[in-house]
């Protein structure tokens, strides 16, 4: 073999050797940017405040929201939405309860418990920087709960 034959296959283990450096360094760091865009993942997809919508049947009755401690959040006639907090602290889920009155004086009384967002558990697929989402991001924020969408009361019309 001469000496250019050898130069040459060397250039070649090298071009071949930075090929295969540049593919796996390549899906490392889209490995790695993924990882960071899904870590906090809950925060990302859902907000602390959510909107539930308060109905009944009939219409234009009086209810009052109180939350887990007993203290009123907010009052009004359905029907209506009302922005409510998801979390009521660190890895604390809110509790609401909406009570109806109708003209009767009858009430009615419905739980909005919180629950953990799927999107939450997306942080365990992302390794480390999930972690970070999963302990501090997500329950920092309170993004980590949601609320059902809607609280709905139904009166039963007297039978004569």
């Amino acid at each position: 073999m001469t000496k250019n034959s050898k130069q040459s296959l060397r250039w070649v283990g090298i071009f071949r050797l930075v090929y295969i450096s540049r593919f796996v360094f390549t899906r490392f760091v889209f490995i790695c940017v993924i990882a960071f865009v899904f870590s906090g993942c809950a925060s990302l997809m859902n907000t602390p405040i959510q909107n539930v919508r308060i109905e009944s049947e009939p219409n234009n009755l009086n209810y009052v929201i109180t939350n887990q401690r007993g203290e009123e959040i907010r009052s009004g006639t359905t029907p209506d939405s009302v922005a409510l907090r998801t979390s009521d602290g660190l890895f604390q889920k809110s509790r609401y309860y909406v009570t109806v009155e109708n003209t009767a004086n009858q009430t009615q009384t419905n739980k909005l418990d919180g629950k953990i967002t799927g999107w939450y558990w997306v942080n365990l697929i992302s390794s480390i920087p999930g972690m970070i989402g999963l302990f501090i991001i997500d329950p920092f924020t309170g993004a980590m709960f949601t609320l059902p969408d809607e609280s709905r009361v139904e009166f039963s019309s007297p039978q004569f």
